[in-house]
């Protein structure tokens, strides 16, 4: 079975994403979750996973006092 990569998922960076049930594929994506929801609602798709995808290229940082 194929799986998603880190390269397919660097494409998503700070985006919701849609994945199908074998976690083969990413089926749709958006900024929000509420626009990944139109999308997935006018595909008619169900039994799929969702998941957001942080933004790759940022740096965290932590306050220490």
């Amino acid at each position: 079975m194929k799986s998603i990569t880190k390269e397919q998922l660097a494409k998503y960076s700070d985006q919701y994403i849609a994945i199908s049930e074998n976690n083969s594929e990413i089926l749709a994506s958006g900024k929000t979750l509420k626009e990944l929801l139109l999308k997935l609602e006018k595909m008619k798709l169900k039994g799929i996973f969702i998941r957001y995808v942080g933004p790759i290229n940022a740096a965290l940082s932590l306050l220490c006092r």
